[in-house]
């Protein structure tokens, strides 16, 4: 696993003016790599790919090193492969916007936690040092480093370097006494097996203040309200990825030293549909539009991705579960007997609390117990300690009860 820090040196301006050149030839070599696969229906495979454009593109930019050829080769049918994974509409060439280079073995050298080699024209390489903040040196003296990106950040370079994280998360090999399961939803954004519940007012407002705006502007055709669209677009993922970010940091704070999720993977499109019977007796799909809406205002892969990066720094580890029928079985007992009704779940003698009740059969499929004897989840939003997330300030960003 790699964790990545930005980080900005300080180099010559003879330095800097050749790499600035490496960086603007290296996006016109990858809108030419990218308009070459598009135009002539390549292959997304590096080696075909490296056959038809390698030689031309070192003829068309000589200033432009040989092994940074192969690395923007590498990356834009990686790009390519990328978009076809996830089923987007290819219909032109893709345009490399702000330029960024690999580096590799070949390119630099003496790479420390203060400084590194990089080269500055004709055979040559100089000293550049970091301009180092204390968690790129806290970085830097407990993990190894690996090979840096090169690009340009508001008008300054800088290197992207990944820190290969090396096994402080507890060993995976065998289960774990103890778990802490946590069931993710709509309104309750989390809820935890120990009983917590995390929710934001201020979050859930905001996210639909920011939803409302868009669906306005989505109805008028100009090209300000475009521009304004896309700005909407980047706030409302920026403030999700704030939200995941402080809400991973408190989950992080239990003394459990595994953390179990289900695996979400997908669940937007399996239940985007849903069969229902019409009067004439036939079974019918419809799609669920008001559900599709408010399930793709949840960043589920997102907090997953940042609670599974922040975990090994806390000694911790992510595991995943399947989310069959955890919504529906009775923690007690092990048995899917009961119903859930809306925050409630109801069986025959007793109500627990439904997300409560969820978390624990996480935690119990994880552990493989068949039911829960430690807790007793009775008597709905009662029995659940409510947690809220939100910001002090904006330079003091802090989690708290309410």
């Amino acid at each position: 696993m790699e964790l990545t820090y930005g980080i900005l040196f300080d180099c010559s301006e003879e330095c800097k003016n050749y790499l600035r050149s490496q960086l603007e030839l290296a996006r016109e070599c990858y809108n030419y790599v990218s308009s070459e696969i598009f135009r002539n229906n390549l292959e997304y495979n590096s080696v075909l790919v490296h056959r038809h454009t390698y030689h031309p593109a070192r003829s068309l930019f000589p200033g432009l090193k040989s092994d940074f050829v192969v690395q923007i080769i590498r990356t834009v049918v990686s790009n390519y492969r990328t978009a076809k994974k996830n089923r987007h509409k290819i219909d032109r060439a893709f345009v490399c916007k702000s330029p960024s280079i690999q580096l590799t073995r070949q390119s630099y050298s003496r790479l420390t936690g203060t400084g590194i080699a990089l080269p500055c024209g004709q055979g040559r390489r100089e000293e550049c040092r970091f301009r180092l903040y204390p968690k790129f040196e806290e970085m830097a003296r407990r993990h190894p480093m690996t090979a840096p990106k090169l690009g340009i950040r508001n008008g300054e370079l800088f290197l992207s370097v990944p820190f290969k994280m090396e096994g402080k998360a507890p060993d995976a090999s065998g289960l774990c006494p103890d778990a802490l399961g946590i069931d993710l939803g709509l309104r309750r954004i989390a809820t935890t097996s120990d009983g917590v519940a995390f929710s934001d007012r201020t979050y859930l407002k905001a996210r639909r203040k920011v939803r409302h705006l868009k669906r306005r502007l989505q109805q008028v055709k100009s090209r300000t309200a475009k521009k304004h669209l896309k700005r909407l677009s980047r706030k409302e993922r920026n403030q999700s990825k704030d939200f995941c970010h402080r809400l991973a940091n408190r989950l992080l704070e239990t003394d459990k030293p595994v953390l179990v999720l289900e695996d979400l993977k997908g669940i937007k499109q399996r239940t985007s549909r849903k069969k229902i019977q019409s009067k004439t007796g036939e079974s019918i799909e419809i799609n669920r539009t008001r559900h599709n809406s408010r399930m793709s205002q949840v960043p589920f892969f997102e907090f997953l991705r940042i609670l599974s990066y922040k975990a090994p720094l806390a000694g911790k580890r992510v595991e995943t579960v399947s989310p069959e029928y955890t919504s529906q079985t009775d923690c007690l007992t092990g048995q899917r007997v009961g119903k859930r009704r809306g925050c409630r779940f109801v069986s025959s003698t007793y109500v627990l609390d439904a997300d409560w009740n969820a978390a624990l059969n996480i935690r119990n499929r994880h552990l493989g117990h068949p039911r829960s004897t430690d807790v007793l989840p009775y008597d709905g939003r009662l029995s659940v300690l409510r947690g809220r997330v939100h910001s002090t300030t904006r330079t003091d960003r802090a989690m708290q009860f309410a």
